[in-house]
């Protein structure tokens, strides 16, 4: 026990140095893991296990995002047929983000309790909040 409380005191200071230390971006990422390490509670043995998967995770949906984001074009400049096209490619997207979340939550619960696979459903969600949250509070 104790040594799991050490793990996950090391991990957060040594989260926090590379915060200040890492470009933007990669300071998000370092702030999420901390965010999921504190709200997922994972032992050692799961942690070993989740981390590897969900940075696997992470990565196809970050090319989702940026093949889509990659995509994108003023609506003022397209035709209506374009703006058709690019609607059905949102749609689309959307759905592969769906399917890529169904596979990854499946490989989720063969190395975690369903619990925890539930909580790592709405971390995403709260991840986005605490986002926003620190960015209004910065711009006040």
């Amino acid at each position: 026990m104790l040594k799991y409380l050490i793990s996950i005191c090391l991990t957060c200071v040594l989260s926090i140095h590379t915060i200040w230390a890492q470009p933007n971006w990669d300071r998000i990422k370092a702030i999420k893991k901390a965010f999921i390490i504190e709200k997922l509670d994972l032992n050692t043995q799961e942690s070993d296990k989740f981390w590897p998967l969900y940075e696997q995770y992470e990565k196809e949906r970050y090319n989702l995002k940026n093949k889509r984001n990659n995509n994108s074009k003023n609506s003022s400049e397209m035709s209506n047929q374009e703006a058709l096209n690019y609607i059905n490619q949102i749609l689309d997207a959307r759905a592969q983000e769906v399917s890529i979340q169904k596979a990854y939550f499946e490989k989720f619960e063969k190395i975690l309790p369903p619990q925890k696979v539930m909580k790592l459903l709405r971390i995403d969600e709260q991840f986005r909040q605490y986002l926003f949250r620190q960015a209004r509070n910065k711009n006040k």
